[in-house]
């Protein structure tokens, strides 16, 4: 998923008549309101959620960051979509311990983001989104992975630089005799049927690439 395809940079200001906030001001005074800097799937991220980020991560360059503000608005629209939700409960949960891990009441933390013009409804819903976002990578994601040790051992030493993966192999070893009477069993590959039918045990071997025999390299 190319993100180009989804997101318009749009960069502009919204300005509204200072009039509709008090009939005392003239027509022509606008007032500044909030800014939007992105469009994912037709919903915006406001400048507010950039600088939040920004923030609580302690990104300085605002390139970056808004980069990885899309991100977490298109895994959390996609966990949304798969049915993830964040209750409000939970979320004021979040909030509290947050605030207590800043040596804060809820409402002094409310205050100090008001101060720098991110309100208390900014801070819950990038809150919501991004444990949306984190929940989404650990069910979508890594659950499956952890699942399968040996892809994501792989996954893991794609990544590192000169890291050997290790292969995971299962060995029956059968005698001739009982192979014999049991020709049509092996012809069906499946290691995990042949050992409950004969009541052997599958032997399971690990090793690096280079350490197997090349007749089981070429398989792997």
């Amino acid at each position: 998923m190319r993100l180009g395809k989804l997101i318009w940079l749009i960069f502009f200001i919204i300005l509204l008549p200072l009039k509709g906030f008090s009939q005392d001001n003239p027509k022509n005074v606008w007032v500044l309101t909030e800014e939007t800097v992105a469009v994912v799937n037709k919903e915006p991220i406001l400048l507010s959620d950039v600088k939040l980020y920004q923030l609580l991560f302690g990104v300085k360059d605002f390139k970056t960051a808004l980069e990885r503000v899309i991100e977490i608005y298109l895994v959390s629209q996609y966990a949304k979509e798969r049915g993830l939700s964040i209750p409000p409960q939970k979320i004021e949960e979040i909030v509290s311990n947050f605030a207590k891990s800043q040596g804060l009441t809820v409402e002094e933390l409310y205050t100090r983001l008001q101060k720098l013009s991110l309100g208390g409804s900014v801070f819950n819903n990038f809150i919501e989104r991004y444990n949306l976002y984190v929940g989404a990578i650990n069910i979508f994601v890594l659950k499956p992975l952890y699942e399968n040790k040996e892809e994501l051992s792989l996954l893991i030493a794609s990544r590192l630089k000169n890291a050997q993966p290790y292969y995971t192999i299962q060995i029956l070893k059968i005698p001739k005799s009982v192979a014999e009477e049991n020709e049509d069993l092996l012809l069906s590959m499946d290691i995990i049927r042949i050992s409950q039918k004969l009541g052997i045990s599958p032997i399971r071997l690990t090793a690096k690439l280079q350490d197997l025999k090349p007749q089981i390299a070429e398989v792997v």
